[in-house]
């Protein structure tokens, strides 16, 4: 099946960890010998993350289904060894726990597929990926497919892990594609790519389209300032350009597929033969972020293809640093002379970005629109009915009436666990001894994201060895900082159990007695295996402490998992992630060094301001800078430790731009600092349109536009809900409810149906004007007014109507996150 130059490699790869899987011996010998190869190949580029978690039969029946679909050579097609290998055998994605899950898709998409082409299966698939979850915003953390179908919901990083799963468990080539960042506005996103007919065609993950090549993002995508996708592997026999790539792991660069690219390259002179480290940022949430992080060579040259915008360049050898900002458009090499770097920056500046260009989107649609819509209408029932199986209100208040109190607590914890809630139920249920109360203090300390995937077996286990310290701390440093099995972003696993029998009593007891002796424990006995690991992924405690090899953020995730298994509160830093835990009274640093004293950073500042919405604060650590997180923040005054820092205030523009005010500032022991501080500003221009009084068409008349309008200033839209775009825009209206309401806002919206998130902005604004049709002639000539392009929606605008007429003061179309800011920006 596979040549003997691929069987050569992973052999070669393989030996690297063989002495790893000798305890899966009896797997191994299972096996057939293709069987064996392909076990072989995961474990030869397989990250220690998973190494440590998983168990080889797991991969074994992985591989067993895969090949069986192979085999079947459903579409008739031969797939390149090094395809097959990276993108239908694979069993990663991204950072998603890791399941048996192909065989089941399969069972349910082969009856859909039997028979078709390639081509032809890839949208068949995508409709029934649509039959099981949506899109809608949640936490970081990547949930797996089956978790993601419990939830009929996720963000597009798990709905295209979700439909690359989906693709590959019928034998379809798939991969995940990604921009870290947008340059033109503040947000990312996940699409899909399918391997068909000796090319790779892209499509939105569970947002079907009646062919490939289609989806609302293919205009910001051709502003992209970097597009890629991850190869868990060092297999590759095509000429894909490889950003960064090691042993295991490799991304990609795929930005020339979707935008006008170019390569820069830059050169840093005068090193002094030290490593320098280069980050191409630009600007995302007010903050300067890197889309990627490469090593110079041992000339201090460094090439990357990246999209034709702006960039800042931030070249540091760990302590000292310098900065350039690069127009791509006009420069292909940058030269930066690192005699000229510091180890702080003083002052202010001004920059502004601009994004690249783009182009508009192709909105023609093959074939008759009518039967897409009719299939996207029956997945959204399929998917609604469902839904409708949750826990609703009303009967959470009747489960609850079973159980002694916590009934309000307990009506929310249900709705939100979903498609688990039969699990949360059995632990509710369950004897262990333990008062009712500890359960619901448990289950309240984890995120809303977490009830849909947590186990009765690990609620348990977190439970039973919490439980005998609830009374040596405050409850609410136990409930977060001992009973919570929450640390990062892992999978929540089991482990207490385990960690209290790993360790005998007297072990116990010291490291108890001085916390840091866990730490060194680890130090000692856990290998740091940071660089074969792929960066987003965490290990189970129980696996770290068993391979005793992790990388650096698995191992202080195993810091912490220890401790709270002993009823030591430990954590992570909420503000800038070091490892803390709990002495007497208070939270301090893990880290050998004396703790920095804090001053108090005081901003003023006309405007209010708004963490990561126009305004961040970075610590300057190791020549670079870490942005803090301040999100949850609601104040301009700081404690901040001793140090250097930079805040950045800024604007983004009606065309993406983003200008960006810094100031640079030192706090020392003792002395509080007052900041004044602005937000940069430029004219808006946008050109005002005026518009004619149109007709809305509506039942059960039609409604012209200035009798919709019922207030002077008037955000209209044309929404699509349930689609990615419009969620966006929803939420954001929902985040804006203190300026709209207190500026007076009227708020139009005309939509073809209803979902959860606009039900929500109709709850939060009581006054709206709702317009429910399926037609879209006044949104088409809407478009066409605006100058946008035909089709692209949500259409959104802010008109101001006076007796003299309406007039639109900010229009745009798509996929345009930050909008309503923007137009609050006109009044």
């Amino acid at each position: 099946m596979f040549t003997a130059k691929t069987i050569e490699k992973i052999e070669k790869a393989f030996k690297r960890v063989e002495a790893d899987v000798a305890r899966y011996k009896e797997v191994f010998d299972s096996a057939t010998d293709v069987e064996r190869i392909c076990l072989k190949y995961y474990y030869a580029y397989m990250p220690v993350s998973d190494l440590a978690t998983y168990d080889a039969s797991l991969f074994l029946k992985i591989i067993r289904q895969t090949l069986k679909v192979h085999e079947m050579n459903i579409f008739n097609v031969d797939i390149p060894e090094d395809i097959f290998l990276n993108y239908v055998l694979q069993y990663r994605v991204n950072n998603e726990n890791i399941e048996y899950n192909r065989e089941l898709f399969f069972n349910e998409l082969y009856g859909r597929i039997k028979g078709k082409t390639m081509y032809d299966a890839a949208l068949e698939v995508n409709y029934w990926c649509l039959e099981k979850a949506t899109y809608k915003a949640t936490n970081p953390r990547t949930v797996s497919p089956l978790t993601l179908i419990r939830n009929a919901k996720g963000r597009c990083g798990e709905e295209s892990t979700f439909t690359v799963t989906a693709m590959r468990s019928v034998g379809i080539p798939a991969r995940q594609i990604y921009t870290p960042r947008w340059a033109h506005c503040d947000s990312n996103h996940a699409w899909v790519e399918v391997y068909i007919d000796g090319r790779w065609r892209f499509l939105g993950a569970c947002e079907p389209e009646p062919a490939l090549d289609r989806g609302w993002f293919t205009g910001p995508a051709s502003r992209g300032m970097l597009i890629h996708t991850r190869a868990f592997s060092g297999i590759f026999y095509s000429n894909e350009e490889i950003t960064y790539g090691n042993e295991i792991y490799n991304e990609l660069n795929l930005t020339r597929n979707y935008a006008e690219a170019k390569k820069l390259t830059v050169k840093v002179k005068n090193t002094g033969a030290r490593k320098i480290k280069i980050r191409f940022e630009i600007p995302n949430s007010c903050e300067l972020s890197p889309i990627a992080v490469l090593e110079a060579d041992s000339n201090g040259e460094v090439s990357f293809t990246t999209g034709l915008g702006d960039l800042q360049i931030h070249a540091t050898d760990g302590e000292r640093f310098l900065t350039h900002k690069v127009d791509v458009r006009m420069q292909d090499t940058v030269i930066l002379d690192f005699n000229n770097a510091v180890l702080k920056e003083t002052g202010t500046s001004t920059m502004k970005f601009v994004p690249p260009a783009g182009k508009a989107e192709d909105k023609d649609m093959p074939g008759d629109p009518s039967v897409h819509a009719a299939r996207i209408q029956h997945c959204n029932e399929v998917r609604t009915a469902y839904e409708n199986t949750f826990i609703t209100e009303e009967r959470g208040r009747e489960i609850a009436k079973s159980y002694e109190g916590f009934h309000t607590d307990i009506v929310h914890l249900l709705m939100e666990s979903k498609g688990n809630h039969e699990e949360i139920i059995k632990f509710l249920d369950g004897d262990n001894g333990i008062p009712f109360k500890y359960k619901i203090l448990l289950l309240k300390a984890l995120p809303e994201k977490d009830l849909t995937d947590s186990t009765c077996e690990m609620l348990n286990d977190h439970l039973v060895y919490a439980y005998p310290y609830r009374d040596c701390y405050y409850e609410d440093v136990f409930a977060k900082y001992v009973l919570n099995p929450r640390i990062l972003t892992e999978m929540l696993y089991p482990y207490r159990a385990f960690i209290n029998s790993y360790f005998n009593e007297e072990t116990k007891k010291a490291f108890a007695e001085n916390p840091r002796r866990i730490y060194d424990f680890i130090n000692e006995e856990i290998q740091d295996a940071t660089e074969m690991d792929y960066k987003t992924l965490i290990a189970s405690a129980k696996g770290t402490l068993q391979l005793k090899r992790g990388s650096k953020v698995s191992r202080d995730v195993l810091f912490v998992s220890i401790c709270r298994s002993l009823g030591i509160p430990a954590r992570f830093n909420p503000v800038d992630g070091e490892l803390e835990y709990y002495k007497d009274g208070e939270f301090v640093r893990l880290v050998s060094r004396k703790a920095k004293e804090t001053s108090k950073l005081t901003l003023n500042c006309e405007e209010k301001l708004r963490y990561a919405r126009n305004f961040t604060i970075a610590r300057l650590v190791g020549g670079e800078y870490q942005t803090l997180s301040l999100w949850r923040h609601e104040t301009s005054e700081f404690d901040l430790e001793e140090g250097c820092y930079r805040v950045l205030t800024g604007q983004r523009l009606t065309d993406g731009s983003m200008l960006l005010n810094a100031y640079y500032l030192e706090m020392k022991k003792g002395e509080d600092v007052v900041l004044e501080v602005s937000i940069p500003k430029e004219r808006n221009q946008m050109e005002w349109i005026t518009l004619p009084d149109d007709n809305i068409p509506a039942q059960p008349v039609d409604i012209g536009l200035s009798s919709a309008l019922y207030r002077e200033y008037n955000i209209l839209a044309y929404i699509e809900p349930a689609k990615e775009p419009t969620e966006h825009f929803l939420r954001e209206l929902m985040n804006a409810s203190e300026t709209i309401k207190g500026r007076q806002v009227g708020i139009v919206l005309i939509a073809a149906g209803r979902n959860h998130t606009l039900e929500q902005v109709l709850k939060e604004f009581p006054d709206i004007r709702l317009i429910e049709t399926e037609d879209t002639t006044f949104a088409e000539k809407l478009l066409a007014r605006l100058g946008l392009p035909a089709g692209n929606y949500p259409v959104q605008t802010m008109i101001r109507k006076t007796t003299e007429g309406m007039a639109a003061l900010y229009y745009c179309s798509g996929y345009c996150v930050g909008s309503v800011d923007l137009m609050l920006k006109c009044i």
